[in-house]
């Protein structure tokens, strides 16, 4: 890591993943307070998990071999949770993945 490197130009977005495990807050609607300058605005839906947040056990356990971008993380994400598989592809979408 270094002062320069963004979120958005990296593979794997801190921010795709801290909206992944936090409480889905948006009740439907983008997010206007999340600005990045390539994403926009984001709807965040989805909680995969119950317990902390700071467990990142269930986004490093879908982290295989053929995971080789966050757009390559979205269909094991969703084929684990497919409760919220549509939810977790609108997420990815906001993030332009």
């Amino acid at each position: 890591m270094n002062a320069t490197r963004t979120d958005e130009w990296s593979w794997l977005s801190h921010g795709l993943i801290v909206d992944i495990l936090d409480t889905g807050r948006n009740n439907g609607t983008a997010d206007q307070s999340v600005h990045r300058n390539v994403l926009n605005t984001v709807l965040d839906e989805v909680s995969i998990q119950s317990g902390s947040i700071y467990n990142l056990g269930p986004v490093f356990s879908r982290l295989t071999s053929s995971v080789n971008s966050a757009a390559d993380l979205k269909n094991p994400l969703m084929s684990a949770y497919p409760a919220q598989s549509s939810k977790i592809s609108t997420l990815f979408q906001n993030y332009g993945y």
